[in-house]
């Protein structure tokens, strides 16, 4: 991806030739920019290849950062260019660790932003934006803190995806048996997820919690009944329900809301909702995330509709 971040930042501008493209990418990275939308057609049929154009669309760009980041944009418009200075994309994090996401798409940009007075991130092109002093300074967990793109972003199994975190809907994708047993560092498999169909958004989804094992999640107008080995919340070994599991029944309890003090305190709440939000992206081939971002005073709440008992009799 160095490859694509330094095209752009030669480029200014938004129109480019397929042909510079494909003579600067890998084939892995055209297909997965293009699949993700960031790279769009935009010459007329019957164009010699040698004067096709594609467009670098900003929108579908600034959605892949808010995917994979969590980026909540709190009813920001998607930026029409990425060729600005600076543009805020949203913000990410929960409760204390919040912080504002800047898109740093000009070197002149970089300074400026990471000067400012309040906790963010600033998403630079290329690691070259950054002095040594400054990635000591504004590494992660920093008050500002300072990411660049081309070496975060990498292509994997046909996806952009962050490097190091795990894309979601992985979980879904592979098989108990893709791996040869002992293979990895514990050899242990990956639950099968059986996926619940045609949803859109979270918002579309609803759950209803039958009993201690079995909810029925609602989609587009049709139903499905889920167990929670069926969403892949189940213990390898005991086949038992899992504490995220759990949490998913208290977010039925709680019509959508949860509480932090339940399960151990807030950092320990946290690390389960992180995890039912991967299995619920997983569950439903979304990568939105499932939950709008922690409030204080109010706790986790979902965008997904949950109710605490079966649906009244249709």
């Amino acid at each position: 991806m160095r490859a694509f971040f330094a095209f752009i930042e030669q480029q200014g501008h938004p129109l480019v030739l397929s042909v510079d493209l494909a003579a600067r990418l890998e084939p892995d990275e055209l297909a997965a920019l293009r699949a993700c939308g960031v790279l769009r057609p935009s010459s007329p049929r019957g164009t010699p290849k040698h004067a096709a154009r594609e467009e670098i669309s900003a929108a579908d760009f600034v959605r892949l950062l808010r995917d994979l980041w969590s980026i909540d944009p709190r009813g920001l418009p998607t930026p029409g260019t990425i060729f600005e200075e600076a543009t805020t994309l949203g913000w990410c994090g929960q409760g204390p660790e919040e912080r504002e996401v800047v898109l740093v798409a000009r070197r002149r940009g970089v300074q400026g932003v990471l000067a400012r007075m309040r906790r963010i991130l600033a998403l630079v092109l290329t690691e070259r934006w950054l002095e040594p002093a400054q990635r000591a300074k504004h590494g992660p967990g920093a008050f500002v803190a300072a990411e660049a793109l081309d070496a975060a972003l990498v292509v994997r199994g046909g996806r952009v995806v962050r490097e190091g975190v795990e894309a979601p809907g992985d979980e879904a994708r592979a098989a108990p048996s893709s791996r040869a047993p002992g293979s990895g560092r514990t050899g242990a498999r990956r639950a099968r997820v059986l996926v619940v169909p045609g949803a859109k958004r979270f918002n579309g989804v609803t759950f209803w919690r039958l009993d201690d094992r079995t909810v029925r999640v609602g989609v587009a107008g049709r139903f499905h009944k889920r167990t929670f080995a069926d969403l892949g919340m189940g213990h390898a070994q005991s086949r038992e329900p899992t504490k995220v599991w759990e949490v998913l029944l208290a977010f039925c309890e709680g019509h959508g809301y949860l509480a932090t003090s339940r399960f151990g305190g807030p950092v320990a709440t946290k690390k389960l909702v992180s995890r039912l939000r991967a299995s619920l992206r997983a569950a439903f081939e979304l990568r939105e995330d499932p939950f709008h971002l922690y409030e204080r005073g109010t706790g986790w709440r979902s965008r997904f509709v949950a109710h605490p008992g079966p649906p009244a009799e249709r």
